[in-house]
């Protein structure tokens, strides 16, 4: 489980593991987001995201981790670092100021 996360500079090739997340669209910048990720067992591994960083997220309460660059808002499993389903709607709002991500989270009932 990922209990840490760090934006950082272009890894060396061979520093980490490697995972690529991309939502391959023509509206993507040409920049990419590193994120180094430390399990509670120490070890580490990069995750390369489309998009200029922007933020890194790991909630304690819940079982992901979000990554915002200037062209996604991804979300992870926070076990085995699997992004979730993306048609999910998760968020009813979602605004990034003065270096704070504000999410309103939908609620659903039964009436």
């Amino acid at each position: 489980m990922m209990f840490k996360a760090d934006i950082i500079g272009l890894p060396y090739s061979g520093e980490y593991s490697e995972r690529v997340y991309d939502n391959e669209n023509p509206w993507n910048s040409q920049s990419w987001t590193f994120v180094r990720f430390i399990n509670n067992d120490q070890s580490e591994w990069c995750g390369h995201f489309s998009g200029f960083p922007r933020e890194v997220a790991v909630p304690k309460a819940r079982d992901m981790v979000l990554i915002l660059t200037s062209d996604w808002l991804y979300r992870l499993d926070r076990q085995r670092g699997n992004l979730t389903n993306s048609e999910d709607k998760l968020f009813s709002g979602l605004t990034y100021e003065n270096s704070l991500l504000k999410i309103e989270e939908r609620i659903e009932c039964d009436l």
